[in-house]
């Protein structure tokens, strides 16, 4: 769960419980997700551990403070179940941005988890040269002790690439962004407008959703407030 989703959790658990002034800041917000993180953790690593096989899924980011953060996730079918599942795994703070700080970040996390390298049969990151580079890239590192490692550009990384040059070519879909960015302020910062467009919504016989702004991606981001979840 991003860390910025804090005051969206307040807001939407404010709908049907009173929440004192007190518990309405972003320490104290942060606190109840350590307090819960360390439970969910524990269950989610001990599945993961257990799982025959899995793939890593990495990120390059960086914090308000210009430090360079690597952001894993993981994917991987328990063995009591069917379904594959994709979780969110931690966040790394890297000495360096090139592939053999983030090989060696990777290696490290592994086995401060105690997982099994050797469990991982594929890597996704996305396509810039220090993960996918033919010699020297993490993936090529990474082979050196998992030779059964395969390698996959990450498809919605690919996928948001195809939309932003989309954007750039397409004058129709940057309209269509400039009509929603349009809605969101309309609606989001008024709840009398806000309920107008739950009648609007009734009587069209469409679901209410929240509106939400559109992000840096080009991509439209909807939530329903009624199936809400901690992800």
């Amino acid at each position: 769960m991003s860390m910025l989703s804090v005051q969206d959790i307040h807001d939407h658990v404010a709908l049907y419980v009173k929440i004192p002034d007190s518990w309405r800041s972003m320490n104290h917000a942060f606190e109840f997700l350590e307090a819960i993180n360390s439970m969910i953790r524990s269950d989610f690593m001990a599945e993961l551990r257990s799982a025959r096989y899995h793939t890593l899924i990495i990120d390059e980011s960086t914090d308000i403070s210009v430090t360079k953060m690597l952001i894993l996730f993981f994917k991987f079918r328990s063995v009591t179940s069917t379904e594959h599942k994709t979780v969110f795994g931690g966040i790394v703070t890297l000495s360096a941005c090139n592939a053999e700080a983030i090989t060696l970040a990777v290696k490290d996390f592994y086995t401060a988890n105690k997982l099994d390298l050797m469990k991982k049969v594929m890597f996704t990151p996305d396509s810039v040269s220090v993960m996918l580079g033919k010699n020297n890239g993490v993936a090529s590192r990474l082979k050196q002790s998992i030779p059964h490692l395969v390698e996959q550009h990450c498809v919605l990384h690919r996928e948001d690439l195809g939309v932003d040059g989309t954007w750039k070519k397409v004058l129709m879909i940057r309209e269509m962004e400039k009509l929603l960015t349009t809605v969101y302020t309309v609606f989001s910062r008024s709840p009398l407008m806000k309920s107008k467009l739950d009648e609007i919504a009734l009587v069209t016989e469409c679901e209410a959703v929240n509106i939400r702004a559109v992000s840096a991606l080009r991509v439209t981001k909807m939530q329903k407030p009624n199936n809400f979840k901690l992800t």
